[in-house]
């Protein structure tokens, strides 16, 4: 399976296939100039998954730069989500589809380097990112205190890209809540 990437307006081809992307999908980088994406090896089995960015009319995808990678997470997809009000790329690893496992964050303003900023990385809580309200990052979180789920609303520092203040969003929920989506102004929740 791999990504082949054309221009809509000129119909051109670009050079490059993307391998190893697996049923994930890749993030524009806001100048348009590239993207990233998730990519973990052929065969799957044991192998570290990690971030890749691919910049337009690049050759080959060996000339990509690794953007993201853990080997604590062995056997883990990552995910990466673009958070327009931080510009920034919200990078979520998990073990299965249910099961998130940590979540970082990849500032795009002012990181030369592209230094990536571990947020969460609890092996006994399931973060699952669901969107940015305002400069918020709002996640739904399970774990044996929380058995139900709930959505948390997390204040990141901008100038250490660290966790600044954490707080309930929606914790009073009486069935388990499983997924949520923001639209608009209005959060809408996936309770069983």
């Amino acid at each position: 399976r791999y990504l082949q990437i054309y221009n809509m307006q000129t119909k051109e081809k670009y050079p490059a296939l993307i391998e190893g992307i697996i049923y994930l999908k890749p993030v524009w980088a806001p100048d348009s100039k590239g993207l990233y994406y998730p990519w973990r090896p052929l065969p799957t089995d044991k192998l570290i998954s990690k971030v890749m960015y691919h910049r337009l009319g690049t050759i080959s995808q060996e000339q990509d730069t690794v953007i993201y990678s853990n080997s604590n997470l062995k056997n883990t997809y990552l995910e990466v989500r673009f958070s327009k009000p931080l510009n920034a790329v919200i990078i979520q690893g998990f073990a299965t589809i249910f099961e998130p496992a940590n979540i970082a964050i990849l500032p795009l303003s002012n990181n030369p380097k592209k230094k990536v900023h571990e947020l969460f990385a609890k092996k006994d809580t399931h973060f699952s990112y669901i969107g940015t309200v305002d400069e918020d990052l709002i996640f739904r979180v399970a774990n044996k205190n929380t058995p139900l789920g709930k959505l948390i609303k997390v204040k990141i520092d901008k100038k250490s890209w660290s966790i600044q203040n954490i707080s309930d969003l929606i914790s009073d929920n009486t069935s388990p809540l499983t997924d949520a989506k923001i639209i608009g102004d209005r959060i809408f929740t996936y309770e069983i």
